[in-house]
């Protein structure tokens, strides 16, 4: 079999991003998704791929799921994944976090996804032997320092503005600590925001958090002056601070070319922007946003005194909400990015111009700072389903002299690839993923298959047309058609 890479976070807007471009790699992928009260994990995946190819306008392969909880021991998942990833496996990308920024004991967030869930996932890679990891970390592992922050460095004795940033250093010691790894490959971005082309964004944290704020108070109280140097007053800064925002389609790319090459691994990637952007920059576009996208109340009339009492409201209630998110808009220090701009020289990142920032918080606000995750697919035919109730299962069985193997790829809603271990002819045993010794290979869309075991559409019909692709020796073409009559029977 191949050797696949662990993800984790794929559902987070980072997450997409990644899956999306390794997915258009053919890096081969087996991802842990934890199930919701309404869909399984295959269907919480075929959603988001579903979404993807929507947006790109081509097919994608579909990652190998795994259906298990990263704040799980072993992660939650069952035994026949765990022997999956000894049997598959050959890395970690680990891109899962909290990002909650309060106060809290360990035993909660963001605890217990970053810590906990990183101790949890090096578990399960020591005992599959997973022994390349990439981690996604985050440049404010620095805490409150100043002056300049080197790549090379972690921990120097700093102190740390919120427990997101202490819970992100010690996972990242943690993995630094893990002697048995064969290489350790960590990105450090700055603040991720949208894309910086179409303005998407799923969370709205940190850089979003003042704008939500403020947009839902002046439409909820109607406030009829919100003036450009108000929200620069109500945070508290000068306006000079620098903050370092970067775009989520940059994040990603960057990431898959350093990913995609081992020459790249075994290092630390400060994932910072060359121009930092001020707090002022940043208040001017919000407040001109939400001047022109929110409620038009007359801005220019006097403020009654019942008004000017909500406008006081405003401000006790944003202090309030900002309080937690105070530290984060503190003065940022310089990021050296020495290793970035060695390896990926030719990924710099966009500016954070004054139309990208609009484009930011217009899309904010026009999503009501909401994001709906797509349409819930429910497939009208799921292929691991039927595949699991004909054959048996396991992570891969080695092949006797009298067996064979086949590749079926199905692409489309439901579909996936599978390794089908054949006895006389005849399959036996399917388990998920690519098969490296497989003599036939079967691509086909998963509506084809559904027909064929319809009884809709005939083996040969379907073959004779092209719904199907064949990849064999011309000595085994005649086992195709009794191969798929097997794995196509009601």
């Amino acid at each position: 079999m191949q050797n696949y890479y662990l993800m984790t976070g794929c559902t987070g807007l980072l997450g997409r991003y990644l899956l999306r471009n390794y997915l258009l790699h053919d890096v081969p992928l087996a991802v842990v998704i934890r199930p919701t009260r309404l869909v399984n994990a295959r269907q919480r995946m075929d959603t988001i791929v579903c979404d993807l190819e929507e947006q790109i306008g081509r097919s994608l392969p579909r990652p190998v799921v795994l259906e298990g909880d990263l704040n799980s021991p072993g992660l939650g998942l069952k035994a026949e994944a765990r022997a999956w990833l000894r049997a598959n496996g050959r890395g970690v990308i680990h891109n899962a976090a909290s990002l909650s920024f309060e106060s809290a004991p360990r035993t909660e967030e963001p605890w217990l996804t970053n810590l906990g869930g990183t101790q949890n996932v090096l578990e399960v890679a020591r005992a599959a032997g997973l022994r390349d990891f990439h981690h996604v970390s985050t440049a404010y592992v620095c805490g409150k320092r100043t002056g300049q922050v080197y790549e090379t460095e972690l921990h120097v004795g700093q102190e740390f503005g919120n427990d997101y940033e202490h819970s992100k250093l010690l996972a990242e010691q943690m993995i630094h600590d893990a002697s048995w790894l064969g290489q350790r490959t960590i990105y450090r971005p700055a603040i991720i925001v949208g894309d910086s082309t179409t303005g998407f964004t799923s969370t709205f944290h940190g850089f979003y958090t003042p704008l939500r704020i403020v947009s839902t108070v002046i439409n909820s109280l109607q406030l009829k002056e919100f003036k450009t140097g108000s929200l620069l007053e109500v945070l508290g800064f000068e306006g000079h601070e620098r903050k370092n925002l970067v775009p989520v389609d940059w994040i990603a790319l960057v990431m898959g070319h350093l990913f995609n090459d081992p020459r790249h691994h075994g290092l630390t990637y400060h994932l910072t922007p060359e121009q930092p952007v001020t707090i002022a920059e940043s208040c001017a576009v919000m407040s001109e946003a939400v001047d022109a996208l929110t409620l038009d109340f007359g801005k220019n009339a006097e403020i009654p005194a019942a008004e000017q009492t909500a406008f006081e409201a405003f401000l006790e209630s944003f202090h309030n909400q900002m309080s937690v998110y105070q530290a984060y808009w503190r003065d940022d220090p310089q990021f050296d990015a020495t290793n970035r701009l060695a390896h990926a020289p030719n990924f710099r990142c966009p500016t954070m111009t004054r139309e990208i920032l609009l484009r930011l918080c217009r899309y904010a606000i026009k999503a009501n700072f909401w994001c709906s995750r797509g349409d819930r697919v429910n497939p009208g035919f799921d292929a691991a389903a039927h595949l699991e109730r004909h054959l048996a299962t396991g992570p891969v069985s080695p092949r006797s002299p009298l067996e064979s193997v086949a590749q079926l790829n199905l692409s489309g809603c439901g579909g996936g690839d599978w390794r089908i271990l054949l006895r006389d002819g005849q399959p036996v045993e399917c388990s998920p993923g690519r098969a490296d010794d497989a003599e036939i290979e079967l691509s086909l869309g998963v509506p084809t298959l559904d027909q064929m075991i319809r009884g809709e559409l005939a083996a040969a019909a379907a073959l004779a047309s092209g719904a199907i692709a064949v990849t064999c020796p011309v000595t085994q073409r005649a086992q195709v058609e009794p191969l798929l009559a097997a794995l196509t029977r009601a």
